[in-house]
C-alpha cells in the first residue's frame, strides 16, 4: 500500500467519523470542533506538508486540553445548550490555547533535544573507538595507523585508500 493511498483512506475514515459524530453526537462535535481551531491554524502554517509534524504536535496537546470539557459535557446531560455554555467559557479558550502553545513548544524543542542527544551519543561512541584504537596501537605498534602523507606509496594498484585517494593507475 502506497503512502498516498493510505492517506486517502485515512481522510475517508476521518470524514465518515466526522459525519457520524455530527449526526449522533452534535454537542460533543461542537465542543471538539471549536476546541480544535488552533490545530487548524497550525495545519495551515505547517512547513512539512507531507509529514505534518507541527500539526500532530498541536493536535495531540490540543485534544488533551479539550478532553476535560468533553467529559464535563457528557456528565451534564449532553445537550446543545450546555455545549454552547462550555464554548462561551473563557476557561475553555485559555485551556485550549495553552494546550496549543504546549504543542508549539514540543515542536520547537524536541527536535533540538533529540539532535543534541544523537550528537552526544556519537561523540561518546567515537571516544570509545579512539580509546580502543589507542589500545590496539600500543599493542601492535604504529603500523596500524593509516599513513598521513599524500603520496600513496603503499597502494600501487590504483585502489583508493582509507581517505578516498587513489594511487597510481596501472
Amino acid at each position: 500500500m502506497t503512502q498516498d493511498s493510505l492517506q486517502k483512506r485515512i481522510r475517508i475514515l476521518g470524514g465518515v467519523i466526522f459525519v457520524a459524530g455530527l449526526v449522533f453526537a452534535l454537542p460533543t462535535m461542537t465542543v471538539v470542533c471549536f476546541g480544535l481551531i488552533p490545530t487548524l491554524a497550525a495545519s495551515a502554517v505547517d512547513p512539512y506538508k507531507r509529514s505534518r509534524y507541527l500539526s500532530i504536535c498541536v493536535f495531540s496537546t490540543n485534544l488533551a486540553a479539550i478532553t476535560p470539557f468533553v467529559f464535563q459535557l457528557w456528565d451534564g446531560g449532553h445537550t446543545f445548550t450546555q455545549a454552547v455554555d462550555i464554548i462561551s467559557d473563557p476557561v475553555l479558550w485559555l485551556t485550549v490555547l495553552c494546550g496549543a502553545a504546549v504543542g508549539w513548544i514540543f515542536y520547537g524543542i524536541f527536535p533540538r533535544l533529540i539532535a543534541a542527544y544523537v550528537i552526544n551519543m556519537w561523540k561518546y561512541k567515537i571516544g570509545i573507538l579512539e580509546k580502543h584504537q589507542q589500545k590496539l596501537m600500543t599493542t601492535w605498534g604504529e603500523d596500524l595507523r593509516p599513513s598521513t602523507d599524500d603520496s600513496s606509496e603503499n597502494d600501487e594498484r590504483g585502489v583508493a585508500d582509507s581517505r578516498g585517494k587513489s594511487g597510481p593507475a596501472s
